[in-house]
């Protein structure tokens, strides 16, 4: 059985070689331990995106000791939490077509099952999952990431957008904070309603 912390890196390279194939090959420096952050935006169904967030949520919280205690918490705990958070999170990682940012309406979250101890290792995946839904707005302009500069979101930050119908993935890398997301064209190519699987 493969290790928690071989899995991270696993995944943490799969990312980092997923970025590099879809950018201009520069990799930027990873300024914060091996902690990076997933956005992920797929068109899957006409008239909706769904919007997957992986992220560390250390930096949101008053001290590194309160993400295990939330993890270990009662669901009810949890979920008041995270729906506390959520606020901070969608501030600090917005996703806009065109001018308009999406209105992100949380479907269900996992918090990390990692024992006190690896919450504070840095080659462990502290990753919080949440999932959310948007409608699509009336706009056909780009999708992209916008990352205000008080963002708590740790970087490198990866914003991936998929349209598995028409066989579509591409990414890109915002390495600091002096960096913006690439404006990828969806439109064309998503799902629309009454047309053929």
């Amino acid at each position: 059985m493969v290790g928690k912390s071989k899995l991270a890196a696993s995944r943490r390279t799969w990312v980092l070689a997923a970025l590099l194939l879809a950018g201009n090959g520069a990799a930027p420096a990873l300024a914060h331990d091996l902690t990076i952050t997933q956005v992920l935006a797929s068109f899957d169904r006409p008239g909706m995106v769904d919007v997957k967030i992986d992220l560390d949520l250390t930096t949101f919280l008053p001290a590194p000791e309160a993400y295990p205690a939330l993890a270990a918490a009662a669901a009810e705990v949890q979920r008041r939490s995270i729906e506390a958070l959520l606020p901070q999170v969608l501030d600090g990682l917005q996703v806009t077509i065109g001018r308009e940012r999406l209105r992100l309406i949380l479907q269900d979250y996992k918090l990390p099952t990692l024992s006190p101890a690896d919450f504070l290792d840095p080659t462990s995946d502290h990753f919080t999952y949440l999932h959310f839904i948007a409608v699509l707005p009336a706009s056909r302009e780009p999708i992209r990431l916008v990352v205000p500069r008080n963002s708590k979101a740790a970087y490198p930050i990866a914003f991936m957008v998929q349209i598995p119908s028409a066989h579509f993935s591409q990414a890109s890398w915002i390495g600091d904070e002096s960096e913006e997301s690439d404006r990828f064209d969806w439109a064309a190519a998503a799902p629309r309603a009454g047309a053929a699987p």
